[in-house]
């Protein structure tokens, strides 16, 4: 039995679906080395520093996060890189969010603000004719003296 340095090294992503806005994905890297791998490290491309350590990396995707990932595999006898992993957010998904955020606030706002200014106007009317009555009062008032 021979001691190797990891071979192999891969990279999979769970959920493997289309990524959309602020999705929290799993990366796993896996390898075959005989000793165990002991160290796992985590980059994104275009960084020059690991982002992460450990066989499985969580991250929740956004415009910041999204890119290329890959791991990097360590035992005593060496290391390899993986392939990289596309974790990029699909284009125009990002934006659904905020969208059915606003639909939705548009959609409770929009006729409770109806209701407030429906309600204003009537205790408006209501003064109104409140302040007529008064007046017409002190008319019937002065008639009489």
């Amino acid at each position: 039995m021979s001691l190797d340095p990891p071979k192999n090294v891969l990279v999979s992503i769970r959920p493997a679906s289309e990524i959309v806005g602020y999705s929290s994905v799993t990366l796993t890297c896996s390898s075959d080395a005989n000793p165990p791998v002991q160290n796992y490290a985590w980059f994104k491309e275009g960084g020059t520093s690991s982002v992460g350590s450990g066989e499985t990396y969580n991250i929740t995707i956004s415009s910041n996060s999204s890119g290329w990932y890959y791991c990097v595999a360590q035992n005593e006898h060496g290391m390899l890189k993986s392939a990289s992993i596309d974790a990029t957010l699909k284009a125009g998904h990002f934006y659904i969010l905020p969208i059915a955020v606003g639909v939705s606030l548009f959609g409770i706002v929009f006729p409770l603000s109806i209701v407030l200014f429906m309600k204003r106007e009537s205790l408006r009317r209501g003064k109104r004719q409140k302040r007529n009555t008064d007046e017409s009062d002190y008319g019937d008032l002065r008639k009489h003296y």
